[in-house]
């Protein structure tokens, strides 16, 4: 059999999690809007999922992008929700490193950051019995870019009135990152995509955030935020080691409305670790 028609009864899977063999209940309604699902822990807390917060005085180990500046770490717990598939993608705990300019020039000031994010093993049940394994990769495409403006007091006029009146860091941040697929098995049987597959063009996100940089009460940690972006995936490329699979990958995958739900929580700052 070929590649193409095994790919065809697998329909690649770049979902985390997966109905019960035998069920073909979907992940999400499609009535309505999809709900974030659970990241690490209730909404407005940090706990930490594969990760804890650097003691004190330890010097935080990271991929900060190089020159002089203000150093902020925040931790990443993400959850992607692929369209086409109505499948989910659960990552493993990342971070992302930024350093702010020292500059007399009004706020929002840009940034510059480097995402470090986990490979997943994705998992999808086809025909209730049919199981497909891969595992997936979002690479970036160079360094993220970004503002950044620091707040304190109750929130202002611009701001949710939810916001709690806390020291915290208003966000916006443009990832660019390369989707790549690799050892895709279906059945159990390799599928050989080659060494390069992955969307011929970055995907481009957008999270709007606001980090808070300290806790309410002393020994907690600060609250966490979450946020939603949708992105739209590009075609596929560079797949297939024996076949050209890419026209039948970008037909399974890409395409627009895409979701990320990701939550947000500081790693280390300079209002909490002069060591960051």
């Amino acid at each position: 059999m070929s590649a193409a028609c095994l790919l065809m009864l697998g329909v690649v899977g770049l979902g985390a999690d997966s109905p019960e063999a035998g069920s073909a209940e979907p992940r999400y309604d499609r009535a309505g809007p999809a709900e974030p699902a659970e990241l690490v822990g209730p909404a407005g807390t940090a706990e930490p999922r594969g990760g804890t917060a650097p003691a004190a005085g330890t010097a935080v180990e990271g991929n900060f992008p190089p020159g002089p500046g203000l150093r902020y770490s925040f931790w990443v717990d993400t959850k992607s929700r692929v369209e086409k598939l109505d499948s989910e993608l659960d990552f493993p705990r990342g971070h992302f490193d930024l350093v702010v300019p020292i500059t007399s020039d009004p706020p929002p000031v840009p940034i510059r950051g480097n995402l470090t994010l986990p490979s997943t093993e994705g998992y999808f049940v086809t025909f209730g019995f049919m199981p497909v394994t891969n595992t997936v990769e979002m690479i970036p495409d160079g360094e993220s870019e970004g503002t950044i403006e620091v707040k304190f007091g109750p929130p202002g006029d611009d701001e949710d009135e939810d916001i709690l009146p806390l020291p915290r860091a208003r966000t916006k941040l443009t990832l660019e990152l390369f989707l790549e697929l690799s050892d895709v098995r279906v059945d159990g049987k390799a599928l050989d995509v080659g060494p390069n597959c992955r969307t011929a063009d970055p995907l481009t996100i957008v999270i709007e955030s606001t980090v808070y940089l300290q806790a309410q009460d002393p020994g907690q940690q600060p609250p966490a935020t979450d946020t939603t972006s949708t992105f739209a995936l590009p075609p596929l490329s560079g797949c297939g080691a024996t076949e050209d699979l890419d026209p039948l990958l970008t037909g399974l995958i890409s395409g627009p409305g895409n979701d990320l739900f990701t939550r947000l929580s500081i790693r280390c700052s300079p209002a909490s670790d002069p060591t960051c």
